[in-house]
């Protein structure tokens, strides 16, 4: 079965706890995004892998429309040389459709990739990218062409 329609799939970072000074700030630069994807035969369980370092692999039967990329925070207003433990934890495994959606087969992410840790700059800054995996069911059912999301929690502790 070939699908002939895209998904845009967006993974929101959407719940962030953190331990840091009143002063620090932790900015979201962009959410995890899969990109925009045609799954052309849902038979077998296929995958997409976004990386930290943002280089994407696929694993059968997706094709890449429009690339997806690493959700980017920004660590600021923290001391110099500062080293920060970070961990990602994904809180919603199975993909959801923001209403109105149609009925319709849904992602499931995993393998949160992040760095154990990251030690700021002489002026506090560090950046953090964080990648995952997102599969398809793999059981034959439809994809629809909507937009999919999730959410992932991002701990950043020192």
């Amino acid at each position: 079965m070939f699908l002939t329609f895209c998904q845009k799939l967006i993974f929101w970072v959407s719940i962030l706890f953190f331990t840091l000074p009143a002063q620090a700030t932790v900015t979201l630069i962009e959410d995890l995004s899969f990109g925009t994807i045609v799954v052309s035969d849902n038979s077998v369980v296929s995958d997409i892998i976004i990386s930290r370092a943002g280089q994407t692999s696929i694993v059968n039967h997706i094709r890449v429309i429009e690339p997806g990329h690493p959700a980017e925070f920004a660590l600021t207003d923290l001391p110099g040389n500062l080293e920060v433990f970070t961990s990602a934890v994904i809180t919603q495994a199975t993909t959801s459709n923001p209403p109105p959606a149609p009925a319709t087969e849904q992602f499931t992410i995993s393998s949160p990739d992040i760095v154990a840790s990251v030690t700021t700059n002489g002026s506090g800054f560090a950046l953090v990218r964080v990648g995952a995996t997102l599969s398809t069911s793999g059981n034959g059912g439809n994809y629809v062409d909507v937009q999919y999301q999730g959410t992932l929690q991002v701990t950043f502790n020192y």
